[in-house]
């Protein structure tokens, strides 16, 4: 993506747990979302409920679930977008920091496996009780399966893209970020 007010662009790749978790929430108990343009398609796998007994219809409405879920998938969008784009030299404080602050935001939007971050939202609380987390191990088994077990990055293609807009920009390939 080209980084506004400046000649650089970035390429990033990352696999972030929380957002695959809030997908697996919304799948796995069978959310009644509201429909929009940031609304991300269903799993290919949804995942199953880890206890039947606690499916979110025993404990909430689907559809005040789903009510819930998107505004959370949201500020889970926006925290993880701040994340990935904040470069350092944007920042006055210790990188680490900054960066540790931001997971700590990450993770207490949804704080797994008691979800007690979800308070307010009691419905969507719920569901992902009922869904649980699911370990890394498992969601990166599931990206190589579907990519038949080949790398997530596809190197080549990047570094043609990165090659290509250099050309186009008139930019050294190492000022590129």
């Amino acid at each position: 993506m080209k980084l506004a007010g400046t000649r650089s662009w970035r390429f990033a790749v990352e696999v972030s747990d929380l957002l695959h978790l809030a997908l697996r929430v919304r799948d796995g108990a069978a959310l009644e979302v509201p429909t929009g343009p940031d609304v991300p398609p269903e799993l290919l796998d949804p995942p199953v409920p880890r206890d039947p007994a606690e499916t979110v219809g025993a404990g909430a409405d689907p559809a005040a679930a789903g009510t819930q879920w998107l505004p959370w998938w949201r500020e889970l969008v926006e925290l993880e977008s701040r994340r990935q784009l904040l470069r350092p030299d944007q920042v006055r404080q210790p990188w680490r920091a900054v960066t540790r602050r931001l997971r700590t935001e990450l993770a207490a939007a949804a704080d797994p496996p008691r979800f007690d971050a979800l308070s307010q939202r009691p419905a969507l609380q719920a569901a992902a009780r009922a869904v649980g987390g699911t370990p890394r191990r498992s969601i990166d088994r599931q990206l190589r399966q579907a990519r038949g077990w080949r790398e997530v990055i596809d190197w080549p293609v990047v570094n043609r893209a990165v090659r290509t807009v250099a050309e186009e920009t008139s930019t050294n390939v190492n000022e590129l970020n």
